[in-house]
Order: C-alpha cells, then sequence, then structure tokens
C-alpha cells in the first residue's frame, strides 16, 4: 500500500512538473530583448555591424553590416548565439553598407 502511495505521489508530482516546464522556458518580451541585444553588442565589432534594429510591430531584427563582412558567417554565428525564441519570434534582415555612406548620411 505505502509502495502504491509513493508510486502515485512520484507520478503526480513528475506531471505537475511537465505541465509547468513549457512556461518557465519561454522568455518574458523584456528577458528576450535583453539577451538579443546583449548578443548583437558582443558581436558589433568581431563581424563589422554597423547598426541594428529590433522590430516590434513587424516581428524583425534589421542588422547593417560592413561591405567587408560575410553576411552568411554572421547569420550562422547568430543561430547559435540568438535564444531558439529569438529565432522563432522574429525575422532576421542583415544587409550590407559601406561604412562611408553612413557618416555622410
Amino acid at each position: 500500500m505505502k509502495k502504491r502511495l509513493i508510486g502515485l505521489f512520484f507520478i503526480t508530482l513528475c506531471i505537475l512538473g511537465l505541465s509547468s516546464t513549457p512556461n518557465r522556458l519561454t522568455l518574458s518580451e523584456e528577458e528576450l530583448d535583453q539577451k538579443v541585444t546583449q548578443v548583437l553588442d558582443s558581436l558589433w565589432k568581431e563581424h563589422g555591424l554597423l547598426h541594428y534594429q529590433i522590430v516590434k510591430t513587424d516581428p524583425t531584427i534589421s542588422i547593417g553590416i560592413n561591405t567587408s563582412k560575410d553576411i552568411a558567417g554572421l547569420q550562422s554565428v547568430l543561430e547559435k548565439k540568438l535564444p531558439k525564441q529569438a529565432l522563432e519570434n522574429y525575422e532576421i534582415e542583415i544587409f550590407q553598407r559601406n561604412k562611408n555612406d553612413i557618416n555622410v548620411e
């Protein structure tokens, strides 16, 4: 009888734990933005980022990089470093611009 009660208690705990796990794995909008910003800031010099913008209305992360840098390389790094939730929620746009053109504007 004790074994059954212990087993039932254990199964109940497992079910409750599994049902609440997805809620803990999703980040709030503020936490997600903070993590995305941290990743982009860490890649600023290494990948020649000129600017970036996180757009909420049309979920997009728009990134401008120097023409001398590799878009595919940056895309690969972003896929590894950004939270999975950000990759699912946002479309990532990367475009190249000449650094001198930005200084003129």
